[in-house]
């Protein structure tokens, strides 16, 4: 899964190259995005962007800590957990993160895998190693497809995040990637990615 994630925050624009913060750029609900995109006016151009509801639904979750050089683990983790209790995947594994890369040490990062699951499965709190089952509302998201690697997410990051300041939403929660491919059986500049940036009209 990704080495990094986010977009560069404003004082890092013209200089850095590595991974930096989504929300260096977006606090959702409370900040409008800064003027950075007058200097890169085409980015949002560059990508097509829809914005849709969600679907409601029942997930497998492990929440985590730390660096996402733990991810491909964490997902074994969940899936063997699915497994043992009889569960059914029923859709493509999604990840949600909640803070900020390059803003915080790694070892602080939060972030949550999740399954989608069939058929009619009590909820449940996080157990010791993080593993729990919950349902999760519809909400409307502006979403893109990124295809490629991982490390080079933040570019879509970019364009989705102008695309956004650009057509009057503004962020109302922490994004969502969901993955379609699975990077052990495929090429790296195949790999599919949606990113999904939870919106409301300003």
């Amino acid at each position: 899964m990704a080495a990094c994630r986010g977009i560069p925050s404003e004082p890092a624009l013209e200089q850095s190259e590595g991974c930096a913060s989504l929300y260096g750029v977006i606090q959702y609900g409370q900040k409008q995005l800064p003027n950075y995109h007058l200097r890169r006016a085409d980015m949002a151009s560059s990508i097509q962007v829809t914005v849709k509801q969600t679907e409601p639904m029942t997930v497998a979750f492990i929440g985590m800590w730390g660096p996402y050089t733990q991810i491909p683990e964490a997902f074994g983790k969940l899936y063997q957990w699915i497994g043992q209790k009889g569960y059914v995947p029923s859709g493509p594994p999604l990840g949600l993160y909640l803070n900020a890369p390059g803003q915080i040490p790694e070892d602080q990062l939060l972030w949550e895998l999740r399954s989608p699951i069939a058929g009619d499965v009590a909820l449940s709190e996080p157990d010791e190693q993080g593993l729990g089952v919950k349902h999760l509302a519809a909400i409307q998201v502006a979403s893109t497809m990124h295809k490629g690697p991982f490390e080079k997410v933040e570019e879509t990051y970019k364009a989705l995040a102008e695309w956004v300041v650009q057509n009057g939403y503004e962020m109302s929660g922490p994004p969502e990637e969901v993955y379609f491919s699975n990077p052990a059986e495929t090429r790296p500049e195949d790999l599919l990615t949606e990113i999904r940036f939870p919106v409301r009209k300003k």
